[in-house]
């Protein structure tokens, strides 16, 4: 097993890790969007993430980046770096501590850089047979914020501990959010060019609205492109005529009877 830094030269094969769906062309316009994210942020040597190669096979990663540089977070979040993700794509090479060599080279960079903690918002992709991100974390020394949700953990650098934060992000139910005159008769989705799956499940996301709604207008737009705007929804990740949707599409029903009430539909 060999570990390196994630550079532009070894990207495509940081890249390939998470390219989990071949031959999809939202999902490979989902990396297209990723790579582009990770140059720029490459560019400021604002990526701080590590590749794990078996048998000259790129088949793990993990990643980051500070929290100044998170547009959800800013310059009050200095000390802080934020661990978006860490994931072994290969089944077989998993429990072979690859995952241990990972995130000890990523608390080393972190100490390095001088930051004070790491954040994570762990939650919980599925992924069959495979350890949460959480429970993995959590048995490396990585303690739930004081006053966060579950998913909020942190590891600290400084002795000094984490409370009261909420760590920002996609993928926790938004605020509550009153509809504005520009939000009637439209669908605004937003995701994260960080992950593919972003791109890939906003597309799906905006299909599955059509097929309920018929012609609704649709707008998908990249947290990271237009922070702004998603604080302004209050960090609803979607919004039909308005109105905050909290299910997603595929519990079925219970999408279909959301998006339809936002609609007026039935």
């Amino acid at each position: 097993m060999t570990v390196v830094k994630v550079t532009e030269d070894n990207l495509d094969d940081f890249l390939e890790v998470c390219n989990l769906i071949k031959g999809d062309k939202n999902f490979e316009e989902g990396i297209l969007k990723m790579r582009s994210w990770a140059l720029d942020l490459l560019s400021e040597e604002n990526l701080i993430a590590f590749l794990a190669y078996m048998d000259n096979k790129p088949v793990a990663q993990i990643m980051g980046y500070p929290g100044r540089q998170y547009p959800l977070m800013g310059e009050e979040y200095r000390d802080f770096l934020v661990l978006q993700c860490i994931f072994n794509s290969c089944r077989e090479c998993r429990r072979r501590g690859i995952g241990d060599k990972l995130i000890e080279k990523f608390i080393d960079e972190a100490r390095r850089r001088g930051y004070k903690y790491i954040v994570s918002y762990a939650f919980d992709s599925g992924e069959p047979e495979a350890e949460s991100q959480r429970n993995f974390l959590i048995k490396r020394g990585f303690k739930q914020i004081n006053g966060g949700e579950e998913e909020d953990i942190y590891y600290s650098l400084s002795g000094a501990e984490v409370s009261d934060l909420k760590i920002p992000t996609i993928y926790r139910k938004g605020e509550n959010y009153r509809p504005q005159r520009e939000d009637h008769g439209t669908a605004l989705i937003f995701y994260t060019s960080s992950c593919p799956y972003g791109y890939f499940n906003a597309i799906k996301t905006g299909r599955r609205i059509l097929q309920i709604a018929g012609n609704l207008e649709m707008e998908i737009v990249d947290i990271w492109r237009d922070p702004i705007r998603f604080l302004d929804k209050e960090m609803n990740w979607l919004l039909v005529n308005g109105v905050p949707i909290n299910s997603l599409p595929y519990e079925g029903d219970k999408f279909v009877e959301e998006v339809s009430s936002a609609l007026n539909i039935g």
